[in-house]
């Protein structure tokens, strides 16, 4: 799959080069480095083998980096949230509950965030997706219970989430 970035301010348009990839993309993303002043996009296969590839828009090349992060995830969430210099998805594993993943596009490596204790972790969830809100990743997830459920919570401080009030 190629890539092609078009800036509509500038009408500029960059064909990025295609990469080597064996196996199909499990998740993509693109974000913005302000400390490196940078662009990136992440590409995250199928596989289970911990190799995943980053492009940089400064260096006009990609690497081929290993993680320990597991990306034996079932499935991930509607929606990617570029913020604060990573790139946030939430992943969805049966073993213990969602957490979001962040990719520090600045030290290229992966981190996760915990759910808050009361995450509604005794409720089937039915969907997750993640966004922005006021410049903060926030998290939606949706339930099936005795009644269709909403929670919004916001990540006020970076690495902590809250419920929206």
């Amino acid at each position: 799959m190629g890539f092609l970035l078009y800036n509509p301010s500038t009408k500029e348009c960059k064909k990025i080069p295609d990469v080597i990839q064996e196996d199909q993309d499990k998740l993509v993303g693109f974000g913005y480095a302000d400390s490196i002043n940078d662009y990136k996009i992440v590409k995250i296969p199928f596989n289970e083998n911990g190799v995943f590839k980053v492009y940089s828009l400064r260096k006009d090349s990609w690497v081929s980096i290993r993680s320990d992060f597991d990306f034996g995830f079932f499935a991930y969430s509607s929606g990617l949230a570029s913020v604060n210099g990573a790139i946030h998805f939430a992943p969805y594993y049966f073993e213990h509950p969602t957490v979001i993943a962040a990719f520090d596009l600045v030290e290229d490596k992966f981190k996760t965030i915990p759910p808050p204790p009361d995450f509604m972790l005794d409720k089937f969830k039915l969907g997750i997706s993640i966004g922005h809100l006021s410049g903060c990743p926030c998290l939606l997830v949706w339930t099936i219970s005795a009644s269709t459920e909403l929670e919004l919570w916001v990540m006020k401080e970076y690495g902590v989430l809250g419920p929206v009030p």
